[in-house]
């Protein structure tokens, strides 16, 4: 029987406490349904991947839009700017380097799943903050799931519970076009938790006639 893996604590060390107990109960549910798990460290840390992602992005983005940004009184959000303007130091050769450092990637990825069918994490290493002032701190809010994308993967993300009133999902990081197997783990943990999701605390009071 394929293994479903999942990275260390250690790899995982960045999510907040709440995220990582959530987890925890998900890998125990996937073991009480029969599922085989392995726990096993990742080729390079999730910060890597999102580095490398985060580097490929900014110089596709200046490539495609930064006319748009350069130009007098431009509507682009200063923000948003500030980050792509970063590609304006980035050329050709920079590219290159960052894709071939991709596909060694890519490779290892390919070695760390030989044996299993699927990866298990969080989606998030936090749960949501307020909006306002999220761009002046360190908010790593896609640093779980750059990997997915930065790899060629597929993954899907279901609920696995609130902390502290606010939503966490875990991500089940299938094979390319393995899509339908992601959907067959994500239903069968629904069902062993018997509903569509993990509710969070005070859900049912939704079902309360309206005031």
């Amino acid at each position: 029987m394929p293994e479903r893996r999942y990275p260390t604590m250690d790899d995982l060390k960045i999510a907040e406490p709440g995220i990582l107990e959530r987890f925890r109960t998900t890998i125990a549910d996937l073991e009480a349904m029969g599922a085989v798990l392995e726990q096993k460290p990742l080729p390079r840390s999730l910060e890597t991947y999102a580095s490398l992602g985060a580097n490929i992005t900014t110089v596709e983005a200046w490539d495609r839009y930064g006319p748009l940004v350069d130009m007098e009184n431009s509507l682009v959000n200063a923000e948003i700017a500030k980050r792509m303007s970063r590609g304006k130091t980035m050329n050709i050769k920079d590219y290159l380097s960052y894709d071939a450092q991709r596909r060694l990637l890519q490779t290892e990825i390919y070695h760390y799943f030989a044996g299993a069918d699927a990866i298990l994490l969080p989606s998030s290493p936090i749960t949501a903050k307020p909006i306002e002032g999220a761009h002046d701190a360190a908010a790593p809010f896609g640093l779980f799931t750059r990997l997915v994308n930065l790899m060629d993967l597929a993954s899907l993300s279901i609920p696995m519970g609130d902390v502290e009133g606010l939503p966490t999902a875990v991500q089940i990081v299938v094979r390319r076009y393995a899509d339908p197997l992601a959907f067959q783990i994500g239903r069968a943990l629904e069902v062993q938790r018997g509903g569509l999701f993990a509710p969070a605390s005070g859900y049912g009071l939704l079902d309360g006639p309206a005031a």
